[in-house]
């Protein structure tokens, strides 16, 4: 899992950060290591049928917490750095990072209390921008369809028979 190495290393970034470093208070590496923890373990709830869905809003907490871990470094290699401009910039990530991680608790509670056949609402949502032009006006048939499908109490409606014939036997 990406969110898990994200954590692992900026766990380990923070820890070098001394105690006297005004950048980020205490409370503030922890409520961002909180979150992180919290990414992972909602990831590992996530079923493996929905984690495709989660991915991509797992993927911006990631690429979030990338960019404030690159910022931690630069701020602990360059001793020669712009304080002010280091501080607004890492002030700015956090938050940023924070929005993230609430964005991804918000998506994946919906993804996972979806019903079954929004399993493929990022396939539907591609299709439907591809044949946009061509369905119009077929929205509530083709969402009634979908549901029909998927629908496990439809599936008593349809009928199955066996075909007899010389090429069937």
């Amino acid at each position: 899992m990406g969110s898990c190495a994200a954590a692992i290393s900026l766990e380990h970034t923070l820890k070098r950060m001394s105690e006297s470093d005004d950048f980020l208070s205490h409370s503030d590496k922890l409520c961002i290591l909180d979150g992180m923890d919290s990414v992972i373990e909602r990831m590992m709830e996530i079923p493996t049928s929905k984690k495709v869905d989660a991915a991509a809003y797992e993927r911006q907490v990631i690429d979030a917490v990338l960019i404030f871990h690159d910022l931690i470094l630069s701020h602990l290699s360059d001793p020669d750095h712009d304080d002010i401009r280091i501080a607004l910039s890492l002030s700015q990530q956090l938050e940023k990072v924070k929005d993230e991680i609430t964005s991804f608790l918000t998506a994946t509670d919906k993804i996972c209390s979806s019903r079954r056949y929004s399993n493929f609402a990022s396939s539907n949502y591609n299709t439907h921008n591809q044949q946009q032009n061509l369905l119009v006006g077929l929205d509530d048939q083709i969402t009634a369809l979908q549901q029909w499908i998927f629908d496990p109490n439809s599936h008593d409606l349809v009928k199955s028979e066996r075909i007899y014939g010389p090429e069937f036997v």
